[in-house]
């Protein structure tokens, strides 16, 4: 076997590997933006629940710790959620799996040099999904540890409130 058909054959698997693994890391982006679709989908119905509850708080005349709380806690959902889309959901920069054909029509080069060239376009690629989806999952996961936080706000700010407004006994003589 000559050389350039053993370097053929090699840039033939590496360019195999690389679509492989830019397909995977493409993969996970999906199944993170799909995770954050359903995290957002429960962060607006606990947000919603929380004005459900919170109306007829109101209507009742008074405010109270509960009140409070209920109102707290439907804010506290809409700022993760709005982390959510900022750091997880936002259309930022993407890779696509392939390579636009007016850039692969380079009849100056051989074809082992445009596929070597094409791997590393791809690993370039991959490289920045990767870091992509370090950082969705990063996100990800804090706005999940923050949903879970939600009753401590409720607690929180119910305790605080009911503190404050408690009457200040005055004793006399």
């Amino acid at each position: 076997m000559e050389k350039n058909e053993k370097n053929a054959e090699l840039v033939d698997w590496v360019e195999s590997n690389a679509n492989e693994a830019l397909k995977f890391s493409l993969s996970v982006t999906e199944s993170l933006l799909k995770d954050a679709g359903s995290l957002l989908n429960i962060l607006i119905a606990g947000v919603g629940g929380s004005m459900a509850f919170l109306i007829p708080q109101l209507q009742s005349g008074s405010i109270g710790w509960l009140a409070v709380a209920i109102s707290a806690s439907g804010i506290y959902l809409a700022i993760v959620g709005a982390l959510l889309l900022h750091k997880v959901i936002r259309t930022g920069e993407f890779q696509t799996p392939g390579t636009l054909l007016s850039s692969l029509f380079q009849p100056e080069f051989s074809l082992v040099e445009m596929k070597i060239a094409e791997n590393e376009n791809i690993e370039i690629k991959r490289g920045k999904a990767l870091k992509r989806n370090i950082i969705m999952a990063k996100s990800l996961d804090f706005c999940r540890c923050l949903t879970l936080a939600t009753p401590l706000v409720f607690i929180l700010s119910g305790l605080v409130f009911h503190h404050f407004s408690a009457p200040v006994a005055i004793f006399s003589r």
